[in-house]
């Protein structure tokens, strides 16, 4: 039986042996094959993960009419509608008579409107989506697999996030339309990704680090906020979010894997900011002893391990499939996609660039159709109508651009990024602003010609700034932390004095160890 919509895919009940079939002889040739193999011997892993490799290229068939139908279908005809819609069901798959394992899957679509130039939130119910209404629309879709036993963590088989710009109408569902597509645009049908080495993958993301912290290794504590930044407070290595298009940005996802993670140095004290930024409580935004807890919690290796994961699992193996897809294998094109995943808007730039280079990388080539993208990239930062803070990142297009010129497509060591050079020995070292000493309670603290910098100068600021003394826990010993220290004294009534005593530093570092 053909599937042509998602509603044939996902009726009611379980999803057929039949519909299956089709969406893996479609999607996935050799995943099919395989399970057509007498006593194929696929386990309860292997034949969910072939399913899921299928699943992309069965909703490509109709994901856009069937989403759509559901959305006009549960809300009610041509509108007022949320600007959200979430769709969870859950599909058991049992064939005894293939002999395959039975297993069970939960799938979860998840698809958020905006206007593009007029945020729509979930609340007020004022503002909602009409029939009719023209654009600039965001659509934003999400799509999740995961194992359906309930009695242990789920296991994520599958997850994509798209995010479509629509420079006008008409109405809508058109937006989410071309966001699905997006969706299946950017999923290689074969589940094959882009290989890089460890150096070149480790090349890349120097590459978007000095983009994002100015920092060949990335800056793991850096907390910015921008007057007119739509995401509000960002921290990290990739800058994550406080928020995202009216709802939680991902730093609220970042620091509850922090607080679950064994050994996390600070966790007792992030764990009741999880909350609020899943709210997200924009408050945060003018907060300093939150902005001094994310600053002092880059000098735990275990932070710097959980952001490295964090960004890898959302933004570089979606940069691999993404690439993959539309047929960009080279390091630096793949660099060039994970750049613009966490700058936002691949999709669409994505779009543009086929129309203005004539085609597809695999039409015309890729080392033709980069550069286009590159220039369109830049042209729509330079210009943009609503966002006007991308305006200034252009120098991520001429950066890239330049390593287009020297025709350096592989990456290869060392190379220079906006004034720094990255090597081996740069990418090797500790990365800026995290330390590990000295050990507090080992020295004096004082302002000196050579500035005291170190853990136990980060412990002692943040043991201050938890005592609601007003300082920056940069880990270095200036002038401000000698305010600090003088509020302090004050505050205890002792002798205010120009230094902090070993023991007091110890004592301040123990209250927030």
């Amino acid at each position: 039986m053909k599937i042509t919509t998602v509603n044939q895919l996902f009726e009611e009940g379980s999803l057929s042996p039949g519909r299956l079939a089709e969406a893996l002889r479609l999607a996935a040739p050799k995943a099919w094959a395989g399970t057509q193999a007498p006593n194929a011997g696929l386990s309860s892993t292997q034949l969910p993960e072939a399913v899921v490799r299928a699943l992309p290229g069965a909703l490509r068939l109709g994901i856009g009419e069937g989403l759509c139908k559901h959305w006009w279908r549960g809300h009610g005809g041509p509108g007022p509608w949320p600007a959200a819609l979430d769709w969870t069901f859950q599909r058991t798959m049992d064939w005894p008579d293939k002999g395959w394992p039975a297993f069970a899957l939960r799938i979860r679509a998840r698809v958020l409107l905006t206007r593009a130039d007029t945020l729509v939130h979930w609340q007020p119910t004022e503002e909602v989506l009409r029939l009719g209404s023209e654009g600039p629309w965001l659509a934003r879709l999400e799509l999740a697999v995961t194992d359906a036993d309930s009695r242990a963590a789920p296991r994520s088989f599958y997850e994509r996030e798209v995010e479509v710009y629509l420079d006008a109408g008409p109405w809508p569902l058109r937006a989410l339309a071309t966001a699905a597509q997006g969706f299946a645009d950017v999923t290689p049908h074969s589940g094959e990704k882009t290989m890089l080495t460890a150096t070149q993958k480790a090349t890349a993301l120097a590459i978007v680090n000095l983009f994002e912290t100015s920092s060949v290794r990335g800056n793991y504590g850096a907390v910015t906020v921008m007057a007119g930044d739509s995401g509000h407070l960002t921290f990290g290595r990739s800058q994550t979010t406080l928020a995202s298009h009216g709802g939680p940005g991902g730093l609220a996802t970042l620091l509850a894997d922090y607080c679950a993670a064994p050994g996390a140095r600070y966790a007792r004290l992030l764990l009741p900011y999880v909350q609020r930024c899943g709210l997200p409580d924009l408050a945060l935004d003018h907060e300093p002893r939150f902005h001094n807890l994310l600053r002092a919690s880059a000098d735990d290796v275990v932070m710097r391990d959980v952001q490295d994961q964090f960004f890898d699992a959302r933004y570089w193996q979606q940069a691999l499939s993404a690439a993959a897809s539309h047929g960009l294998s080279s390091p630096l094109a793949v660099a060039t996609v994970y750049d613009s995943l966490v700058h936002g808007s691949w999709p669409h730039v994505r779009g543009l660039t086929d129309g203005n280079a004539g085609g597809t990388p695999a039409q015309v080539g890729p080392e033709v159709w980069l550069p286009v993208y590159i220039q369109t990239r830049r042209h729509w930062l330079a210009t943009h109508p609503t966002r006007p803070l991308l305006h200034s990142t252009v120098y991520r297009m001429d950066a890239l651009q330049r390593l287009v010129d020297f025709e350096l497509w592989d990456l290869p060591l060392p190379i220079v990024v906006r004034g720094a050079e990255i090597n081996l020995v740069t990418l090797a070292a500790e990365p800026p602003g995290c330390f590990s000493g000295p050990a507090p309670g080992t020295r004096a603290l004082a302002v000196q010609g050579q500035m005291q910098r170190g853990l136990d100068v980060r412990l002692f600021q943040l043991g201050l700034s938890e005592a609601g003394i007003e300082v920056v826990a940069d880990g270095l010993f200036g002038f401000g932390a000698r305010r600090a220290l003088h509020a302090h004294q004050q505050q205890q009534g002792l002798p205010v004095s120009d230094v902090a005593d070993a023991a007091l530093v110890e004592t301040l570092a123990r209250s927030v160890s």
